[in-house]
């Protein structure tokens, strides 16, 4: 991986929470390296501005807004829903680690850290705002994303996930699979459907992702890198973000 190279209705719940307390999946820290492709031309460049401290998180909206902070908590972003600046600035101020955040189509946004979890007062759907509820007794939410309509992931650190994909397809039976071994710590969706990737450090589950964003995912693995966001966008962009995982 190198630095800023370009290579991108029934409804149903599923809950999943172990009887047994996992270990929290490994936080890759340090330098942050990325590969992209037709993401916001500010993003690209705060990517790389941001990528020698670390990238803490980075997401990328469905009206094309974006936001990423890094590992020194400098933080970058342009046409986010409203609220969504002040709480993550005051939550960097405050001395939170950011985890993972999220937009919705409706407007709303989803943000998890170390120590809390907030969410936009309207646009985020309701059926994902309970689940968050759930899965944040006795653990920590690592990972949020909005795919096509009001379809959402969450994850936490004790192996529980919450999803509303319905069982029109395999999404069920693959965070089944996934999840036995471990905490799922980044997920994505894409805004138009179809798209998605569970990650879990060097393991992955992804499925129709772009070529290149795939293989990104896949030679960032095999060369020992630890993926700890990926990114897909409305117009079919993406981004692939990986760091050295601690040992």
């Amino acid at each position: 991986m190198h630095p800023g190279r370009s290579l991108s209705r029934r409804i149903a719940s599923l809950a999943i929470l172990g009887s047994l307390v996992l270990a929290p999946a490994a936080t890759a820290e340090g330098p942050s390296q990325f590969r992209a492709a037709n993401i916001p031309r500010g993003a690209f460049e705060h990517l790389q501005l941001f990528g020698a401290s670390g990238i803490q998180a980075f997401a990328v909206a469905p009206n094309g807004g974006w936001a990423v902070v890094s590992g020194d908590g400098r933080i970058a972003m342009d046409g986010t829903p409203p609220g969504f600046d002040a709480e993550l600035r005051t939550c960097v101020q405050q001395g939170h680690r950011i985890l993972n955040f999220a937009f919705t189509h409706a407007g709303g946004w989803t943000l998890f850290t170390d120590r809390a979890f907030r969410n936009s007062n309207v646009g985020v759907p309701q059926g994902c705002l309970q689940r968050q509820e759930e899965l944040a007794e006795g653990g920590k939410l690592l990972a949020v994303s909005y795919g096509k309509d009001d379809s959402w992931v969450v994850t936490s650190d004790r192996g529980g996930v919450f999803t509303n994909i319905g069982p029109g397809g395999d999404f069920e039976g693959r965070i089944r699979a996934f999840v036995e071994r471990g905490p799922i710590r980044a997920v994505a969706l894409a805004p138009g459907g179809g798209a998605s990737v569970l990650i879990d450090g060097r393991r992955y589950d992804a499925k129709s992702l772009p070529g290149e964003c795939f293989k990104a995912i896949e030679e960032a693995a095999a060369e020992g890198f630890a993926v700890d966001n990926v990114t897909l966008t409305p117009n079919g962009g993406w981004a692939v973000i990986v760091s050295r995982p601690r040992e």
